[in-house]
């Protein structure tokens, strides 16, 4: 792919294509990696709360129930992770 000669700082030059590094299937699509919220935290300099710890354990026991806490309090974090440990198998 060529940059358009008539973009800010564009060369004309071809842009190098990078190879992924990440495990692919058989069909060459990215495997599933295993989802750590504790790691992705980390990273951010964050640490989860404890009632969204609760959330992830309680989805990876098979537990339902209903989240109620105050806007911003990082409910979507807790229900998102539970939800995609549990689709990928990561729980």
């Amino acid at each position: 792919m060529e940059n358009d000669p008539g973009e800010p700082g564009a060369t004309g030059r071809r842009r190098r294509q990078t190879r992924s590094t990440q495990p692919t299937t058989a069909t060459g699509l990215i495997a599933p990696q295993p989802v750590d919220p504790e790691v992705w935290f980390e990273r951010r300099g964050w640490q989860p709360f404890a009632f969204q710890r609760e959330v992830w354990a309680g989805v990876a026991a098979g537990e339902s129930g209903l989240l109620h806490a105050t806007t911003g309090a990082g409910k979507t974090y807790a229900v998102w992770f539970a939800a995609l440990r549990q689709a990928l198998g990561s729980a």
